[in-house]
């Protein structure tokens, strides 16, 4: 189908927050990328959840013991070769989440390995890295991994920012729009939920409020756009009047 779409439009896909290997089945999700044929695949942020180096599980050796930080690079690059497979011509942009961050927080304590152990340097097929809390521009659309964890994030995020925003890291979805009466020009500030699983370690079996979901969107030549939110349930979504 995407590929058939007329060339002024750019098709994006954004991808929030897998965590692998604590992510849920992505088979729709390849297969609707493969039917969609986007021009730009965003990973938003967390893709790997980075077990070996958390700083929450770091003095619990239970859980660190079988950790290998090579065995979730080598799952980054199997996932991203599934994804690259269905959009082969499609640009992949990476921005670093929290998780991806805790590398560096590593690196900060242990400097002698500095050189070894970089994202980028075990990460392939990569076309551009987004540094943590940077935005990433399509048109007016802009993307980041989430600056906010507060109550009201959305709102906060759309005030600061001022423009069109669409994150993750929260895992949950919430909109926040504003609008300038002088001209009645709008932005919003959307959370688009998750691809991880709702049991995380982390969580300790607490009641959360995650939402599966992915964004995609067309930009028109002129920067503006049309993006849609799909609320993924029981691995189960319809896009595009397809379901997956």
């Amino acid at each position: 189908m995407g590929r058939h779409l007329k060339k002024e439009l750019t098709r994006v896909i954004a991808l929030p927050d897998l965590h692998l290997p604590h992510n849920i089945p992505l088979n729709g999700i390849r297969a609707f990328i493969s039917y969609f044929q986007p021009n730009i695949i965003i990973l938003l942020g967390d893709f790997l959840n980075l077990d070996c180096v958390s700083h929450w599980i770091q003095d619990k050796h239970r859980l660190v013991e079988g950790q290998r930080l090579k065995k979730e690079y080598a799952l980054a690059n199997y996932e991203l070769d599934l994804i690259k497979q269905q959009a082969p011509e499609a640009k992949i942009i990476y921005l670093e989440g929290n998780h991806e961050n805790w590398i560096e927080q590593y690196l900060d304590k242990h400097p002698e390995m500095e050189g070894l152990i970089e994202l980028k340097d075990h990460i392939k097929g990569v076309d551009e890295w987004v540094a943590l809390n940077k935005l990433y521009k399509v048109g007016k659309l802009y993307y980041t991994h989430g600056l906010y964890t507060n109550e009201f994030h959305a709102k906060k995020t759309a005030l600061a920012l001022g423009a069109n925003v669409r994150y993750g890291h929260t895992h949950d979805r919430q909109n926040y729009t504003v609008v300038a009466p002088q001209n009645k020009q709008g932005h919003s500030a959307e959370s688009i939920g998750c691809l991880c699983t709702d049991d995380m370690p982390y969580m300790k079996n607490k009641p959360n409020k995650w939402i599966n979901a992915f964004n995609y969107a067309y930009i028109r030549a002129d920067g503006t756009f049309n993006d849609h939110t799909v609320v993924i349930s029981n691995n189960t979504f319809t896009a595009e009047g397809k379901t997956y």
